[in-house]
């Protein structure tokens, strides 16, 4: 049975890479964290930028035309259309500081990013409050029936779900780029020993 088992080479027996090897190693993983930020940048940009675009355009039309969104006419007995605009595009302006957030940890502005994401996210949960407490009026004059409250639950979910992903790839980014700096620092005690 001792026969079948792997033997694990020893410490000694393992062959270190030389200066070349150990730079190409982490020339690779540079090029694979770069092309990992520039696909981030190349999804979420887009989808982002839509997101907040629609927000805008719901802000645009509460004012515009009051009632013709259907999520809009569902709060008539509760919000003025100015206050639904307002609701929209700050919803529209946490989403876009969320992105902006993002775009810079993926240019590797990682201060300029968190000061960005602390803003966006404050006022998320500021919008995602004052969209939480219009439904729940709504609910509380409509004797608590479901009608058509279902169209309007998505509003204060929407940015916490967006602001919640956003802080979940700057989180993903920064920890590569903590561990290229941790595997760069290892090379150099390495060489220095």
């Amino acid at each position: 049975m001792a026969e079948l088992r792997r033997r694990v080479p020893e410490s000694n027996e393992v062959p270190l890479l030389d200066d070349t090897q150990q730079n190409a190693v982490l020339d690779e993983f540079r090029r694979q964290a770069r092309a990992a930020r520039r696909q981030t940048q190349l999804i979420i940009g887009p989808l982002g930028t839509a997101l907040c675009l629609a927000y805008f355009y719901f802000a645009i039309q509460a004012l515009l035309d009051p009632w013709s969104v259907r999520h809009h006419a569902e709060l008539i007995d509760v919000l003025r259309p100015v206050a639904i605009a307002a609701g929209e595009a700050i919803s529209g302006v946490a989403m876009a500081g969320s992105l902006a957030a993002v775009i810079a940890n993926c240019r590797l502005r990682p201060a300029l990013g968190r000061s960005i994401l602390q803003s966006s996210v404050l006022t998320t949960i500021l919008v995602s409050l004052f969209w939480s407490m219009a439904l729940a009026k709504m609910l509380r004059l409509h004797s608590y029936e479901l009608d058509g409250a279902w169209r309007v639950f998505w509003l204060p979910l929407a940015p916490a779900v967006w602001s919640l992903i956003c802080v979940s790839l700057i989180n993903t980014i920064q920890c590569v780029q903590a561990d290229l700096r941790r595997l760069r620092a290892a090379r150099y005690r390495l060489h220095s020993a």
